[in-house]
């Protein structure tokens, strides 16, 4: 006799897949980080998008192998 949550399994029906690639983000004056670029004062980078409509869309950052940071700008000390 079955003991505790067991229940037969059944087929599931999915409807609703989002397809729509996200919009690529937008650096503000991407010439001032290219590569070969250096600075010797701090540095702010500002990034925008458009979200998509409906979709739950936020712009995130990472510095070096820190964390995963929500934002559209950040610092970086010189």
């Amino acid at each position: 006799m079955p003991r505790g949550n067991i229940q037969s399994l059944e087929p599931i029906s999915i409807t609703k897949i989002d397809i729509t690639m996200p919009n690529d983000p937008v650096i503000a004056t991407p010439e001032n980080y290219g590569a070969g670029v250096w600075h010797n004062s701090s540095q702010t980078i500002t990034a925008t998008f458009t979200p998509t409509s409906g979709c739950d869309e936020k712009l995130q950052y990472r510095i070096n192998s820190g964390d995963w940071t929500d934002g559209e700008s950040v610092t970086i000390a010189a």
